[in-house]
């Protein structure tokens, strides 16, 4: 399994009897981790401003992710780097 670098994915959250091995990617290297660029999409349409409340932002998220949703060919481009590339046919 890979793991990046982020807090919550630590290398002890498998026990020692796991088949399982651990692998964290190096650190700054986005492009061993295509997901990261959907997420900083996500964060620059969330960033610079102010919700009132838990349900504005929720309305929010689900307003960006339900575009997404309709239009899946945004997730590949963004996440689909040349070099991992299987599909040949997108």
């Amino acid at each position: 399994m890979i793991l990046d670098g982020a807090g919550s994915h630590q290398q002890n959250a498998v026990g020692e009897d796991s088949s399982l091995r651990l692998e964290k990617l190096p650190s700054a290297c986005p492009e061993l981790n295509p997901v990261e660029r959907f997420f900083q999409e996500l964060r620059r349409e969330l960033s610079n401003q102010v919700f009132e409340t838990i349900e504005e932002i929720e309305q929010k998220i689900q307003l960006l992710l339900q575009r997404y949703w309709n239009e899946p060919n945004t997730v590949i481009r963004l996440t689909r780097y040349p070099y991992i590339d299987t599909s040949h046919s997108i």
